[in-house]
């Protein structure tokens, strides 16, 4: 049986995002919407090392375009690279607060980019 934490906790995929393989523990990222701060945010949980940007991606990917939204990224290791964050390009300029270094291109158009996250609080 699963603890009542994990039971009662709404991930993307068990809200209906993805397919099979975008089950938590297939494809190593645990997503989750979440209103906080104000807002609506999403969050990315790397269960595995890069899993956002190799076995998590789809979801990743699916999440963007339904909402809209970047994808704030905690890291599975916590390096020194720090946690990361995905933007829309067409975000960009609103949430470019938060984008840091450029790292890569999470989608084939390059539409999509991860961006080291930047921590307005220091």
């Amino acid at each position: 049986m699963r603890p009542k934490v994990c039971s009662d906790f709404e991930c993307s995929w068990k809200m209906g995002y993805g397919d099979e393989h975008s089950r938590p523990n297939q494809n190593n990222l645990l997503t989750t919407i979440r209103e906080f701060n104000n807002g609506v945010w999403i969050i990315a949980i790397e269960l595995a090392p890069n899993a956002v940007t190799t076995t998590g991606k789809n979801i990743a990917l699916d999440l963007v375009a339904a909402y809209d939204l970047p994808i704030i990224i905690h890291s599975f290791n916590g390096s020194a690279t720090g946690d990361r964050t995905i933007i829309k390009n067409s975000l960009l300029a609103r949430a470019k607060p938060m984008a840091g270094e450029f790292i890569e291109w999470l989608d084939d158009n390059n539409s999509i980019g991860v961006y080291h996250l930047i921590n307005p609080n220091g």
